[in-house]
């Protein structure tokens, strides 16, 4: 688990998040960086996240960190490991959820990613949105130029910069928990809960 220093309200996307899919793979990614961005009468708070599993055998976040650049404005700094290669295999799927409570009961959003081909994500919405990342990391760069595998690798990111300033008004005030989860062929697994609320700024 990661989270930011204490006491700090986090307006950001999730880095490894890619997205939440809307009917068409193309419009997934404009959906989940909505969920984690700080929107002109709309502030975004992180809570925490939490490991669907006691042992994560695809990814360790633990190293990944979240420090508040300026106003709206969030870096990343730090690793992920990739414990696994990721390929045309594995299955990859997010699901949002909101609660106007928190208090456990999360109705299904209909923006979800269904279980699908990892590999079109990244030759689609990564490509798409995660454009830059390459230039302060050891992700790959995407082109023209299909891509997969993602190789097992440790992936290190330094000051990646999220500005958040659009939030799409399907998205109101109450707590959301988005769930992003992998299956390899072998079975094993990988999934992380993001809890965050978002509040009409004052």
């Amino acid at each position: 688990m990661f989270k930011p220093s204490q006491g700090q309200s986090i307006h950001c996307n999730w880095i490894l998040v890619m997205s939440v899919y809307h009917f068409e793979w193309r419009h997934a990614a404009t959906v989940l960086l909505g969920i984690f961005a700080v929107a002109g009468a709309m502030e975004y708070e992180f809570i925490r996240t939490e490991s669907e599993y006691k042992q994560d055998k695809i990814w360790d976040y633990s190293k990944l960190k979240i420090k508040k650049v300026r106003q709206g404005v969030y870096a990343f700094n730090g690793q992920v490991e990739l414990l696994q290669t990721l390929d045309d295999k594995v299955k990859f799927s997010v699901k949002a959820y909101h609660s106007s409570s928190g208090a456990g009961n999360y109705q299904l959003m209909p923006y979800h990613l269904d279980p699908g081909n990892f590999c079109i994500f990244m030759n689609n919405d990564y490509k798409r949105y995660l454009a830059e990342l390459y230039k302060v990391s050891n992700f790959p760069h995407v082109t023209d130029e299909y891509y997969c595998p993602l190789p097992k690798e440790v992936y290190k990111i330094k000051n990646y910069e999220f500005d958040g300033t659009k939030l799409p008004s399907s998205f109101r005030p109450g707590y959301y928990k988005v769930q992003m989860y992998f299956e390899m062929p072998n079975g094993d697994k990988s999934g992380l809960n993001i809890y965050a609320k978002i509040s009409a700024s004052l």
